[in-house]
């Protein structure tokens, strides 16, 4: 189903994600989601480097 082009740009939000650019900037964003959830987190780091996959 095709959309208007003008309605999407009048309803989209435009602004800027704010999803952190740095591992560090990640996990406290999540150790904050964590803390509100009231859950525990646990951050387990491969510092080995290399693709592992």
């Amino acid at each position: 189903m095709a959309g208007c082009r003008d309605c999407f740009l009048a309803t989209v939000d435009l602004e800027p994600s704010r999803v952190p650019g740095t591992v560090a900037g990640i996990v406290a964003d999540l150790r904050a989601a964590a803390a509100e959830a009231g859950v525990q987190l646990t951050v387990v780091v491969d510092d080995r480097g290399g693709c592992g996959g």
